[in-house]
């Protein structure tokens, strides 16, 4: 009857287990939800890591973070349910996730006091976003 059922799970604000993201699979097959909205990444870290980038996740070490096997089971056993992820990042509003591409330079965040990425002259943080 309705095409699009979705739940949205925040773990760029609140770590989530693998095995409990996959409880929640299971109880959305059950009521016939479609939609997974992973948010990955929040105010203070993103929750992915990243073989690109590997300094993103390094603010994660204490709340956990989903290694690159992590989501392709998650999003494997998802599909065995039906159901489609769809991965959300938060930019530029909630770009101090990240963080730490400030410190190696790969971006450049506004400096008046707002944690907004700048699309730089020479096109450094809009290279590293594609």
């Amino acid at each position: 009857r309705y095409k699009h059922r979705g739940l949205m799970i925040d773990t760029g604000r609140r770590f989530f287990p693998a095995p409990l993201v996959k409880k929640i699979l299971d109880a959305m097959s059950y009521y016939k939800f479609s939609v997974l909205h992973f948010h990955i990444s929040d105010y203070g870290r993103f929750a992915v890591e990243s073989l690109k980038y590997p300094n993103l996740a390094s603010n994660n070490s204490s709340n956990g973070f989903y290694t690159r096997a992590d989501v392709k089971a998650i999003v494997s056993y998802a599909m065995d349910r039906g159901i489609r992820v769809v991965p959300e990042v938060d930019i530029p509003g909630h770009a101090l996730g990240f963080g730490a591409l400030a410190k190696s330079g790969d971006l450049i965040f506004c400096d008046d006091g707002h944690l907004q990425i700048r699309n730089d002259p020479g096109g450094r943080s809009l290279k590293t976003l594609k």
